[in-house]
């Protein structure tokens, strides 16, 4: 399974990030879908006057929120299932091994983790698909597979690479029970 990538010049890895979280949730989301999908958010993002700060600017939290209730919405409409969306990371004061720990924790137990990734060249949102004992893996919209974790910190100018706890996702896809009473 490989994911969907975006271009080099613009600055959707909000909305491709979440894309490919509901991938790797085994959604049934093959590009036909995929498009579908990034249609219906782009367009609902552009009739609030979103779109224009993405592309210029990128996505912050209340972009990510806009973005995360539209898919929710498409995972409702045409999934009939729950997309939760929480932040367990927002306030988080431990140390990034254990952070680690955790991110490994919820993927384990069946949901995606998006993290925001920044350093001198780039701020990016992407999707963490693995974590060993020397990198961190993604399964992200461009290049960036991986990140050694001797390069990645969950503090500030620390190391080369900034995960932002305070900007980190959890997705988890539950079927709407309702629906099968």
């Amino acid at each position: 399974m490989r994911p969907y990538k975006q271009g080099h010049l613009d600055r959707c890895c909000s909305i491709y990030s979440v894309i490919n979280a509901l991938k790797l949730l085994n959604l049934d989301c093959n590009r036909a879908i995929a498009q579908h999908m990034y249609d219906f958010i782009v367009e609902r993002l552009s009739r609030d006057d979103e779109l224009f700060s993405i592309l210029k600017e990128g996505a912050d939290h209340t972009v990510m929120s806009k973005i995360f209730e539209y898919t929710q919405a498409y995972v409702k409409e045409n999934y009939n299932a729950d997309l939760i969306v929480e932040r367990p990371f927002y306030n988080y004061k431990g140390s990034f091994e254990d952070l680690t720990v955790l991110i490994m924790r919820y993927i384990v137990f069946g949901s995606s983790v998006l993290v925001r990734v920044k350093c001198s060249s780039f701020d990016h949102y992407s999707v963490v698909e693995d974590i060993s004992v020397d990198k961190m893996s993604f399964f992200d919209s461009t290049d960036m597979t991986s990140i050694k974790l001797k390069q990645i910190s969950h503090k500030k100018g620390i190391k080369k690479h900034w995960l932002m706890p305070r900007n980190s996702y959890v997705m988890t896809v539950r079927e709407d029970r309702k629906s099968q009473l």
